[in-house]
This record gives C-alpha cells, structure tokens and sequence, in this order.
C-alpha cells in the first residue's frame, strides 16, 4: 500500500510526501527487521528518492543497506 501511494507522489513531484511515504515504510520495516525483503526494497526505493533530489552521496548509502 506504502509503495503505491509513494509512486504516486513522486509521479505528481510530491517528493516531500514521497520522503514521508519512504520513511514511515523503513520505519515498518526496521521492526520486522533488516532481513525483512521489504527493508531491502524500501532502502532500494530511498536511493532512488535521493538520487532524485541530488543527494548522491546518500542515494549510494541506501544502495548500500539495501545489499
């Protein structure tokens, strides 16, 4: 539901409800876990967000959780 709803923001260029989406979804994901497939695809989709916004340096540390 998460995800829908965030690829919705970014498709309208909400990118700050977009980055509240992303970190309520890593939040729910911390709980289950790092190991959790959703944790991993959350930090895969914060990359993205950052990379969109210029932050490279962060867009690379998300990558990085996410492997």
């Amino acid at each position: 539901m998460l995800e829908v709803w965030n690829h919705e923001r970014i498709a309208t260029g909400d990118l700050v409800g977009a980055y509240r989406v992303l970190r309520d979804a890593d939040d729910q994901a911390a709980v289950d876990g790092i190991s959790n497939p959703l944790a991993a695809v959350t930090a895969n989709n914060l990359a993205c967000y950052h990379r969109r916004c210029g932050r490279l340096r962060q867009a690379l540390a998300e990558l990085r959780r996410a492997t």
